[in-house]
C-alpha cells in the first residue's frame, strides 16, 4: 500500500528532522537503481512464496536457491526469469542465476546467503516477508508521484517513510506535527501579506491627502477687482491675471469666478493653459519625491491608472480622476485584506483540528497499548 497524499512532510521523531514526503532527494540514476531494487525484491518475494507452496505440495520440507534453477526442480527453473539482476548478453535479460539471487538477498537483507543453502519453508516465507519490507523501505525513498509508490509505504504491518522505518504512531505524529508547522508557516505568510497590504493602504491614504491638499487657487476674491497682469503666487509659481471675458480686455475682470483666469507669467494665455479660481490645481514633483523618500516606492505606478501631471496647471476634473484612482486602489487592497483574513481564519481552524487529532490519536494509542498489555499479562 502506498500513500502519496501526505505532502506536508515526515521525519524521525527523535531528531525532529522534518522533510517533505518526496523521497530522499534521489538523483535520476539513484531513482533508477532504487526502482530496480524494488522490482527485484518484490519479484523474488513472490517467487519464494510460490516456491514454498509448490514445495509443500510435493512434500519438500527444505530447498535452496539452486533448486529453483534445476530443470527437474521447483517449477523447472522459471522463477529466475522474473528478475533482471545481470545481463551477460546483449539480447538476454532473463539469465539470472541462483548466485545472483543470493548476492542480492545478502546485499538487501545484510546477511550472507549461499545459493546451495537449504532452508525450511517457514524460513523462506520469512525471508520473502523481509524482501517485501525491503522493497517498501526502498520505495519510500522515491518521490511520491502518481502511479509510483513512494514517500510513505507499508508492508507486513510496518510503515516506511523516506527510507525510515516508523511505527504508525510515529508516522501519524510526524505528519501531524509537520502539518502544524506548515500551517504556522502559511499563517506567517498571510500575516506578512496583511502587514504589507496595510502599509500600502496607509501610504495610499497619505498620498491621497497630499493630492487633496493641493487646494484650489484660493487667492481669488469675488469681491475684489483683478486687473490684467496683476500677479499672485501659487505653489511657488507666479501667476498673472488676464480677463477671459470682459467688455474691456484692459480693464478689470468680471466677478464671475469662471471668467477670472490666471496664467503662468511668461506663458501665452489661452483657454487651455490658464486657470479660473475654481479649478486651479498644481501637484509639485517635490510631493512625489518626498513621498518616495518616506515610503520607499513610487506612488504613480502603484496607485494610478491615470497619467499624473506634475508642476503644471490641471483642472478639478483631472484631480478627481487622480483621487478616484487612489480610492479604487484602496478598495482593491481592502478586498485583498478581507480574503487574507478569511484564509488566516481557515488556517487557524485547520491548525486547531490537526492539534486536536494529534492529541486524540496519541491518547487512544496509549489506551490501546495499555489494554493490550493488560490482556497479555
Amino acid at each position: 500500500m502506498a500513500s502519496s497524499t501526505h505532502t506536508t512532510g515526515i521525519g524521525t521523531l527523535a531528531q525532529v528532522a522534518w522533510t517533505p514526503l518526496d523521497g530522499a532527494g534521489l538523483s535520476a540514476a539513484q531513482t533508477t537503481s532504487v526502482t530496480s531494487d524494488v522490482e527485484a525484491a518484490l519479484a523474488m518475494a513472490k517467487a519464494l512464496l510460490e516456491a514454498a507452496n509448490s514445495a509443500f505440495n510435493v512434500d519438500w520440507v527444505r530447498f535452496s536457491l539452486n533448486d529453483l534453477a534445476a530443470p527437474n526442480g521447483l517449477a523447472g527453473g522459471t522463477y529466475l526469469t522474473r528478475t533482471n539482476l545481470r545481463v551477460s548478453t546483449a539480447t538476454s535479460t532473463t539469465d539470472d542465476t541462483p548466485a545472483d539471487w543470493a548476492a542480492f538477498i545478502g546485499r538487501a537483507l545484510g546477511s550472507a546467503l549461499a545459493a546451495d543453502q537449504a532452508r525450511s519453508l517457514g524460513e523462506w516465507r520469512r525471508l520473502a516477508a523481509d524482501l517485501q519490507q525491503y522493497a517498501a523501505l526502498q520505495a519510500s525513498r522515491r518521490d511520491a508521484t502518481w502511479g509510483v509508490a513512494g514517500g510513505v509505504t507499508h508492508a507486513n504491518g510496518q510503515w516506511y517513510a523516506n527510507g525510515q522505518a516508523l511505527s504508525l504512531l510515529d508516522l501519524f505524529t510526524a505528519v501531524r506535527v509537520n502539518q502544524v508547522a506548515n500551517h504556522d508557516d502559511a499563517l506567517d505568510g498571510f500575516m506578512s501579506d496583511l502587514e504589507a497590504n496595510n502599509r500600502r493602504l496607509t501610504a495610499a491614504r497619505a498620498w491621497m491627502a497630499l493630492l487633496a491638499n493641493n487646494d484650489s487657487y484660493s487667492t481669488y476674491d469675488p469681491n475684489a477687482r483683478y486687473y490684467k497682469n496683476e500677479t499672485t503666487v501659487y505653489n511657488g509659481s507666479v501667476y498673472q491675471a488676464n480677463p477671459f471675458y470682459s467688455p474691456n480686455p484692459d480693464d478689470l475682470c468680471f466677478y464671475d469666478g469662471w471668467r477670472v483666469k490666471w496664467y503662468l507669467r511668461g506663458a501665452v494665455p489661452t483657454d487651455t493653459n490658464y486657470w479660473s479660481y475654481a479649478d486651479k490645481f498644481q501637484i509639485s514633483s517635490s510631493t512625489r519625491t518626498n513621498f518616495m523618500a518616506e515610503w520607499g516606492f513610487d506612488p504613480i505606478p502603484e496607485f494610478h491608472k491615470t497619467a499624473v501631471v506634475f508642476d503644471t496647471a490641471i483642472n478639478a476634473q483631472n484631480r478627481d480622476l487622480y483621487l478616484n484612482d487612489i480610492k479604487a486602489y484602496i478598495d482593491i487592497k481592502n478586498t485583498d485584506n478581507q480574503m487574507l483574513q478569511q484564509r488566516v481564519q481557515q488556517k487557524e481552524n485547520r491548525r486547531s483540528e490537526v492539534l486536536e487529532a494529534l492529541t486524540s490519536f496519541a491518547g487512544n494509542q496509549s489506551k490501546t497499548g495499555a489494554i493490550m498489555a493488560g490482556s497479555l499479562a
